[in-house]
Parts: C-alpha cells; sequence; structure tokens
C-alpha cells in the first residue's frame, strides 16, 4: 500500500541530510524531513477516517506535501546538496507516491456518491 512506500521514502530522505553543509543542515533538513513526514501522516489519518470518501481530504493533503517535498528537493539539487543520482532515485520514488495518491483520490471521487450512501445506511444519518 501508499504507506509501505512513503515510510521508505520518510527514512532515505531523512538520511540525506546527514550531507548538508553544517550551516544550511538544520533549515533544510528540517523542512524536507517535515514534508516527508507528512505525506505518511495523512495518508495515515485519512486511513483512520470511517469512509472513503473523509479520506479524500486528507489524500489530497498528502499529495500537498509530496509537491512540498519535491520542491525541497530541488533546491537542494540546485545547491549541489545532494548528488545527481540521489535526486534521480528519490525524485522517481516522489512521483511513484503522486500517482497512487492520484489513483487513491480518483476513485475517491469515483465513488463518493455510493459511499454516502452506505455510511448514511450504517450509521443511520445523513452524511452531506
Amino acid at each position: 500500500m501508499h504507506t509501505k512506500f512513503a515510510r521508505k521514502l520518510k527514512i532515505k530522505i531523512k538520511l540525506i541530510g546527514r550531507l548538508f553543509l553544517n550551516e544550511e543542515k538544520f533549515n533544510l533538513t528540517s523542512q524536507i524531513n517535515k514534508s516527508s513526514a507528512g505525506i505518511l501522516a495523512n495518508i495515515a489519518i485519512g486511513l483512520g477516517k470511517t469512509t472513503n470518501f473523509n479520506e479524500e481530504r486528507f489524500t489530497n493533503i498528502s499529495y500537498s506535501f509530496v509537491l512540498k517535498t519535491v520542491d525541497h528537493l530541488n533546491i537542494l539539487r540546485d545547491l549541489k546538496y545532494i548528488p545527481e543520482k540521489k535526486y534521480t532515485e528519490l525524485s522517481i520514488k516522489l512521483n511513484v507516491i503522486l500517482n497512487k495518491l492520484n489513483a487513491l483520490h480518483i476513485f475517491q471521487i469515483n465513488n463518493k456518491e455510493i459511499l454516502k450512501k452506505i455510511f448514511n445506511k450504517f450509521y443511520n444519518k445523513k452524511f452531506t
């Protein structure tokens, strides 16, 4: 699932912080660590929701955290803090996560009405 892949990426990104100069280390490391952690955290929060249509919001948030991580990674490459090979490896992994989140989001949107009916029937209340 998405969480396993996102967890591995989070660890790889955390490890590249060791390559930065001391003066930049804390600022850049903090930003990219927070954005990569946000991917997994929001997937987990979404999975804890009662229905898929509630998960949609957290899928969107996860997607935005991937985009933030991509932006931070681009800055690291531009500043030459990470080798091109490592940049390419992480970019490919981030792209895979983007594609998976996009597919999940499409599923959630396409099944929203059906999921609302199931929710309303199961919980015997109206969800709007």
